[in-house]
């Protein structure tokens, strides 16, 4: 645990200074290339869950978010079935536990994150995608989730 919250630490640190006005484009480019090589790693995926979880830094949340959706869209197939099935039940439960304190577009990205999953594992692997999704649409905790229809029915552009 305390290794986990040594690396979210210094991937808050990395994408703070990514973004800093001062960073060289050179410096970016280091940085991007260290942020890529992570993304890449098998098993990345289980530390972006304890770093949505466990962060406020808007710059981390999107880069977490990210990696998923290029795991999804561009490596799901290779993704061994068991991890599949544990995505597919921590990010709607992380939609669920953060979704009062999460930034508006972070949450929207959350729920695109969802819907991709949806689009490759519908109706064969995640036969109740619709509805769980409707249910938390519709239960009075999520109702200020306000989740844009085409989110929910994965109408989204790519």
């Amino acid at each position: 645990m305390a290794s986990e919250e040594a690396s979210l630490r210094a991937l808050e640190s990395l994408m703070t200074e990514f973004f800093h006005s001062c960073t060289t484009n050179e410096r970016k480019r280091e940085i991007e290339e260290l942020l890529n090589n992570f993304a890449q790693q098998i098993g990345a995926w289980q530390h972006c869950i304890y770093f949505l979880s466990n962060t406020r830094n808007e710059y981390v949340m999107m880069y977490n978010l990210t990696v998923f959706e290029n795991l999804i869209n561009k490596m799901w197939l290779g993704v061994p079935s068991q991890d599949k099935m544990e995505i597919r039940s921590c990010l709607p439960k992380l939609l669920l536990a953060h979704h009062k304190t999460m930034p508006y577009f972070i949450r929207n990205k959350l729920c695109k994150v969802i819907v991709d999953i949806g689009r490759q594992d519908w109706p064969m692997f995640y036969h109740d995608f619709f509805s769980s999704t409707l249910q938390v649409k519709w239960r009075s905790e999520t109702c200020s989730l306000d989740l844009p229809t085409p989110v929910i029915t994965g109408q989204h552009r790519q």
